[in-house]
């Protein structure tokens, strides 16, 4: 009967060691995860004020530019009219992934980090749609009649090296913004596969 008691209590033991040692493991996987999700929600939230930024200056650079050219009312104000459209895109995005809770429930943020991601490709390939049709049907009044002065001819140019330069910086800020999401995904099931 000793021997038994003597083998009950060294299991129990042997338990509460597993125990500590998995539970100082979840916490060290949660810290983990949390740093992760804080790192990769920064780069989300970077992009949003930054997103929201662009819209504004591009609306103010329309406008310096109608004044600098002395016309284009109709393409200024259709240009203006989606840069606050886009800028609106950015605001209700976001605002649909509120992590104002944390990361209580890892289940429900994964599955809210998805949802963004799968909106965000499509909120992004509208807007790049949006900007080409913008920039095409704009064309068509900016070339009518401008492509006689060196001022026009210096103004498209300036517009398509904006374009350009815009359009790369937007598919590798995108690109970051897809990783960061990937991130957190994986992140999350991980450490819900873990618990």
């Amino acid at each position: 009967m000793k021997q038994v008691l003597d083998e009950l209590e060294q299991m129990r033991d042997e338990y509460a060691n597993l125990k500590e040692e998995l539970d100082r493991q979840k916490i060290i996987n949660g810290k983990l995860m949390e740093n992760t999700f804080r790192k990769n929600i920064d780069v989300l939230d970077s992009n949003k004020k930054t997103g929201i930024a662009v819209c504004v200056v591009m609306a103010l650079f329309l406008t310096v530019f109608a004044i600098f050219m002395g016309t284009f009312t109709l393409p200024v104000a259709a240009g203006v009219a989606l840069c606050l459209i886009i800028m609106a895109g950015y605001i209700v995005l976001y605002r649909r992934m509120d992590f104002k809770d944390g990361i209580d429930d890892v289940r429900t943020t994964a599955l809210k980090v998805s949802r963004f991601r799968k909106n965000y490709i499509k909120f992004q390939l509208t807007s790049y749609a949006w900007v080409l049709g913008f920039i095409i049907i704009s064309a068509s009044f900016i070339f009518k009649g401008f492509l006689t002065t060196a001022k026009s001819l210096t103004a498209i140019a300036l517009i398509i090296v904006i374009f350009i330069a815009c359009a790369c910086a937007q598919y590798f800020t995108d690109r970051k913004v897809l990783k960061a999401c990937d991130e957190i995904i994986d992140r999350l099931e991980e450490g819900d596969n873990l618990s």
